[in-house]
């Protein structure tokens, strides 16, 4: 199984657009979520979480094991491209 990616972002943020458009370019494919769209997404990434803030990038990697980062972290987005 590969990288399973998750972006959860909301409207009007540029943040997210950037690590969008650093995903694409890199060809690493995910699913976007927008918070602003979804209250139980937005629940997860506050309560389940701990952010307060967009982006949030989930990972679940080719062994099932889940991790998260926020914001345009170049090297974490970095260990994403194949």
């Amino acid at each position: 199984m590969a990288k399973q990616v998750t972006v959860f972002t909301k409207n009007e943020c540029g943040i997210c657009e950037n690590v969008k458009r650093w995903l694409k370019w890199a060809n690493v494919p995910y699913t976007e979520i927008n918070v602003e769209d979804n209250a139980e997404a937005l629940n997860y990434v506050k309560e389940d979480l701990g952010y307060q803030a967009m982006p949030v990038i989930e990972v679940t990697d080719a062994d099932g094991i889940k991790y998260d980062f926020q914001g345009f972290n170049a090297e974490e987005l970095a260990k994403l491209k194949v």
